[in-house]
């Protein structure tokens, strides 16, 4: 599943209230089931750019293609609903999509909306539980019971249930604690190799950068300023510096080594496995 962006600017209006080019002249392609992180500063148009992939933000001029159906300012609401049952969105806090009395009925309620029926809907959701770690004993029970890691687990099930070939991800594993992060981000990275899913994520978190994605879109001022893979973003120190952009833990631990010790590595770690090799590699220890 291909997405490309034609010369795309986008308007925002929710009710009386405009902003005008939240998105300009954006031109780029993601490589059918790579795992892209998004990544900028705050408002620099990342959840806006999500949201055109899913067509709840539509272009004011150029065009957005994904896979087979392309789509302008003057979308079809067919084109609109063929794009929303391939590409699954998880929002920030995506626990605050659920709305059900039933873990069950939340999971059904996707599929429904696109006419599946029910011995196939029973089937799709033993089958999402078991993706996520669900336990059917959680069925019945209601979502708002449950744990904030659970919940997270069963918004993203709910994503799952209506088998899309893409997911979005805004930020999915925003204010869970450490373990149940590392947890979510896992499960997310199973998904996206075993379902072979096109995977983007929104993320200020450069460590998940780099144990996660395969590429990186930097965007600033509503505009794609790069689109390059992990390691050619890392090793591009006036990028990073023109946005303003973190480095991950093992590079910042080794610029530190490096003013220390007034020498540098001749290599950029990514990780912190990658830094004790180098400083053994250049007998630094």
């Amino acid at each position: 599943m291909h997405i490309t962006f034609n010369r795309v600017s986008a308007n925002y209006q929710l009710g009386p209230i405009k902003r005008a080019d939240i998105l300009t002249d954006l031109s780029a392609e993601v490589t059918p089931g790579s795992f892209t992180a998004v990544v900028g500063p705050t408002g620099a148009g990342k959840s806006s750019l999500l949201k055109l992939i899913n067509g709840l933000l539509l272009p004011s001029v150029g065009e957005v293609s994904v896979g087979e159906v392309v789509f302008t300012a003057k979308a079809s609401k067919q084109a609109l609903k063929q794009v929303r049952k391939r590409v699954g969105m998880a929002f920030q806090f995506p626990e605050h999509q659920l709305f059900a009395e039933t873990v069950y009925e939340d999971l059904a309620f996707g599929p429904r909306n696109f006419n599946i029926s029910d011995s196939e809907i029973d089937t799709t959701i033993k089958h999402v539980c078991q993706l996520t770690g669900i336990d059917q004993s959680l069925l019945e029970r209601s979502p708002f019971s449950l744990s904030g890691g659970q919940q997270r687990r069963v918004a993203i099930a709910g994503i799952l249930a209506t088998k899309p070939d893409i997911l979005v991800l805004d930020e999915p594993a925003a204010g869970l604690d450490p373990v149940a992060k590392k947890q979510i981000l896992e499960m997310l990275s199973h998904l996206h190799k075993t379902e072979k899913l096109t995977t983007l994520m929104v993320t200020h978190d450069m460590d998940d950068v780099v144990h996660y994605a395969d590429d990186v879109i930097v965007m600033a001022e509503g505009q794609i300023k790069a689109h390059l893979d992990v390691r050619s973003l890392f090793s591009d120190q006036a990028l990073l510096e023109r946005y303003q952009l973190d480095v991950p833990t093992a590079l910042s631990l080794q610029q530190q080594l490096e003013q220390a010790k007034g020498e540098q590595l001749n290599h950029r770690s990514l990780t912190l496995t990658e830094l004790a090799d180098y400083l053994i590699e250049e007998g630094w220890v």
